[in-house]
């Protein structure tokens, strides 16, 4: 952060409020965005630490959208993938925690 001049400061801070004014106009009122709740299943215990951080990322990469927008998410376990429990994550409307958390677990129930 040290390196972080206050112009290039300035300019992120306009391309996060840009972003987030986009992402909430997309996604607005009666409006949910299904996504993996993770880039993949937990990586074995025994995995290399760069591994587990490339995986990180990855999943970083799919759940950032809740934060930079706003919005709320919420997540519910989707099944078994090669033995492995994954999960799916609602992105909705900003006042719609209420909404997202009744149709996951509608979702739960019916696994």
């Amino acid at each position: 952060a040290a390196a972080v001049t206050a112009e290039e400061a300035a300019q992120a801070g306009e391309v996060v409020a840009a972003a987030r004014t986009a992402l909430r106009e997309r996604v607005g009122p009666g409006t949910a965005v299904l996504a993996p709740a993770t880039s993949t299943t937990a990586p074995p215990v025994e995995a290399p630490a760069a591994e587990k951080a490339a995986l990180r990322g990855a999943t970083l990469r799919l759940t950032y959208l809740a934060g930079l927008g706003g919005l709320p998410s919420a997540v519910a376990p989707a099944g078994l993938v090669g033995g492995h429990p994954a999960g799916v994550a609602l992105l909705g409307a900003p006042g719609a925690d209420t909404a997202l958390t009744g149709l996951l677990a509608g979702w739960d129930r019916a696994l």
